[in-house]
C-alpha cells in the first residue's frame, strides 16, 4: 500500500493546488494499482456534519472543492470501508483508531532515524559519483542515478518532517 501525509495550507488558493496534486497523483499508474492512504491535516472539512457546531456552519466553496476531489477517486471507497454506528464524531474517531497501527508502522519504517539515513544516502551518492567519474559506464551511471533518487527522496522527507516539527514548536 502507499501512504501519503499532507498538510493543507491555511490559504484556500494553495489548498486548491493540493486538490489538483492529489488528483494528479491518483492518476499515476503506480498509485492507481495499489491501496492508497492519505493522512494529515487538510485544513478543510467535507461536510458541515463534521463540524462540532454544524447548525451554524454553511457549506463553503472550499468544502465543495475538497469533497469533489475526494469523490472523484479511490479515496472515497477507502474512507467508507469502515462503517461504525453512532454520531459522525464517533465514526471518525473509530475510523482513525482503526488506522492508528498502520500509521505508527509507516512512521517507524519511514521516519525513524531519518537524519542518519539521509547522511548515509548522501555518502552512498558521493561514492557512486566518484566511481562514475573514475570509471564511466552505463551501470555506474544507473547506480548513481538510483543513489541520487534515494537521497533526494529521503532529504525531501526530512525537510518535510522538520518543517512540520518547526510549525508545531512555533
Amino acid at each position: 500500500f502507499i501512504v501519503s501525509v499532507v498538510y493543507g495550507s491555511n490559504c484556500a488558493i494553495e489548498r486548491r493546488q493540493l486538490w489538483l496534486e492529489l488528483e494528479a497523483t491518483a492518476n499515476n499508474p503506480t498509485i492507481a494499482s495499489s491501496p492508497w492512504l492519505i493522512l494529515g491535516d487538510f485544513n478543510e472539512i467535507i461536510a458541515t456534519s463534521e463540524h462540532t457546531n454544524e447548525a451554524n456552519i454553511a457549506t463553503t466553496r472550499g468544502m465543495r472543492e475538497f469533497r469533489e476531489c475526494l469523490l472523484r477517486y479511490i479515496i472515497r471507497g477507502c474512507w467508507h470501508a469502515f462503517n461504525f454506528a453512532g454520531s459522525h464524531q464517533l465514526s471518525i474517531s473509530k475510523k482513525l483508531k482503526e488506522l492508528k497501527p498502520i500509521i505508527r508502522s509507516f512512521a517507524k519504517e519511514n521516519y525513524s532515524n531519518l537524519e542518519k539515513r539521509v547522511v548515509e544516502a548522501f555518502d552512498t551518492l558521493t561514492l557512486c559519483q566518484q566511481f562514475t567519474l573514475s570509471s564511466p559506464s552505463p551501470s555506474a551511471a544507473i547506480a548513481e542515478e538510483e543513489a541520487h533518487r534515494k537521497w533526494l527522496e529521503l532529504a525531501q522527507a526530512e525537510d518535510s518532517f522538520l518543517r512540520q516539527r518547526s510549525r508545531i514548536q512555533w
